[in-house]
């Protein structure tokens, strides 16, 4: 920014070397009088003073005009009026070989319906640039801008201001180091380290730019911003528009609620703030932290609001206990509830558990899953057997002492190796309507079958065969269990 301030300043220092000297020309002068004592090579002037030079005219009440410097010194009532700008103040010195006038005291300069107040101001006719580096004030419609100094060019409607600038609105505050006001188009182009305000969110940038016309801003490089909800954005790159009332945010990305418990990454991110509702597509990646655990969520898109959020196609949950994968996920903030759609699967450091649908709850003590349609747990017990059910509904429970609880209903069809920590040498097969079981430690403790349970046994093979493990007493036991099972099926 130095260097383009530096670059300007040596232009309009070698225009000044090769301006073409015009002399001033005289139109009205009430009294004149000479005192080279005082004023040697001066005339002195009084009474409706008016100068010309090209398309620039002089007015004042008094001066003095030095005719071998092409030079006029005015005071009192003065005025600078070229093509539709008008510069008043209480004392200029203007050269007619440099087209260089020097404005002190008061001076206000005005065009169309904007207009800039500082105490000195540096200007020249032929290039239409000026500069002032005293505390100046612009003000345009709706528009109030300050600055330590300044640099204007009438002909690109270009106002640069250096030094605590700041410009403000109804609806956009903006402070920074350097700011260039496009006049014709109200754009506003700001530079280096930048303190904002829109609507209520306070930001700080690197960069941008703000358009009155069309209610847009753009800010670039290390955008940090809060609103007043306390939710913070950290980005590269955020595009603000108040016509469409949104928000959009390119590159990396995070978005954090105020309580800090819930943050969003990405790197695209569109949002709506009437209803507070978001976009966010690219690597997602969201957090949520309670009392309990931490959950983590990786998507491709994520949308919804500060209250819940869907996303999809694919997604992979984790939290301490679990990992979770689903084609469609909703998360609801109130309750810390998520709700799994399409193929849903979950592990745990002993089950796997799938459904067409499943909804993962919190409470003070415990976590639990509610699965539907299709359900399905496996839990290995060594290399070669599992236990396994098979049921419409199903009820998943963890709770703080590690112990696990399960609840099947509805067409249950279960198979356990390993029940009461011993194994035994045959699965079993379960048919019920309800079931309960408890895991502790990785062994099931309690289990029971509710609605009359049909238990089928396989049956040891006889013809000379001994089956591993299996003695006769053991296989004299499976017969007469058969047996008396098969009397209770008729009776």
């Amino acid at each position: 920014m130095k260097k383009g301030i530096f670059s300007l300043l040596l232009l309009f220092s070698v225009s000044c070397l090769f301006s073409q000297s015009i002399p001033l020309e005289v139109v009205n002068v009430d009294r004149t009088s000479v005192d080279e004592s005082l004023y040697p090579g001066a005339q002195k002037l009084q009474g409706n003073i008016h100068f010309k030079q090209g398309d620039a005219h002089l007015y004042c009440d008094s001066g003095y005009f030095y005719p071998s410097q092409n030079r006029l010194l005015a005071k009192g009532q003065v005025r600078l009026i070229q093509d539709g700008f008008k510069a008043n103040c209480f004392e200029l010195d203007y050269s007619g070989e440099t087209r260089l006038a020097l404005l002190q005291g008061g001076v206000q300069l005005t065009e169309g319906n904007q207009r800039l107040r500082t105490h000195r101001v540096e200007y020249r006719t032929d290039t239409r640039v000026g500069s002032y580096r005293t505390k100046g004030q612009i003000d345009a419609p709706g528009i109030r801008a300050t600055s330590d100094s300044g640099y204007f060019y009438r002909d690109q409607s270009l106002v640069l201001l250096i030094g605590h600038a700041q410009i403000e609105d109804k609806t956009v505050t903006i402070k920074a180091d350097s700011i260039g006001f496009k006049k014709d188009t109200e754009q506003l182009l700001f530079f280096q380290k930048t303190t904002f305000w829109l609507e209520g969110q306070k930001g700080i940038c690197n960069g941008g730019y703000y358009s009155k016309l069309n209610q847009q801003a753009k800010l670039l490089n290390g955008v940090r911003m809060n609103d007043s909800s306390g939710n913070e954005l950290q980005c590269d790159t955020f595009v603000w528009n108040k016509k469409m009332n949104f928000q959009e945010v390119f590159g990396a990305f995070s978005l954090q609620d105020s309580s800090k418990s819930q943050c969003v990454w990405g790197k695209y991110l569109k949002r709506w703030t009437e209803n507070d509702s978001i976009f966010v597509t690219k690597n997602v990646l969201v957090r949520w932290i309670d009392e309990k655990d931490t959950t983590y969520l990786f998507t491709d898109t994520l949308t919804g609001n500060s209250l819940e959020y869907f996303s999809f196609p694919e997604n992979h949950l984790k939290n301490d206990s679990l990992l979770s994968v689903c084609g469609f996920l909703k998360y609801k903030k109130a309750d810390s509830t998520i709700f799994l759609e399409k193929s849903p699967m979950i592990w745990t450091n002993e089950f796997q558990i799938s459904a067409q649908r499943m909804v993962q709850k919190k409470s003070k003590n415990k976590q639990w899953m509610e699965c539907y349609d299709s359900c399905f747990v496996l839990q290995w017990v060594d290399c070669c057997h599992t236990n396994q059910i098979k049921s419409d509904t199903l009820v998943v429970a963890f709770y703080e002492d590690q112990s696990k609880e399960m609840l099947a209903s509805g067409r249950i069809s279960t198979i356990y190796y390993d029940v009461s920590g011993k194994k035994i040498e045959r699965e079993t097969e379960v048919n019920a309507e309800k079931l309960k079981a408890i895991w502790e430690g990785g062994k099931i403790k309690f289990l029971s079958y509710q609605q009359n349970p049909k238990i089928k046994l396989q049956k040891p093979e006889k013809k000379g065969k001994k089956l591993d493990g299996m003695n006769p007493q053991r296989e004299k036991y499976f017969e007469e269990l058969s047996l008396w099972t098969k009397i209770s099926r008729i009776y």
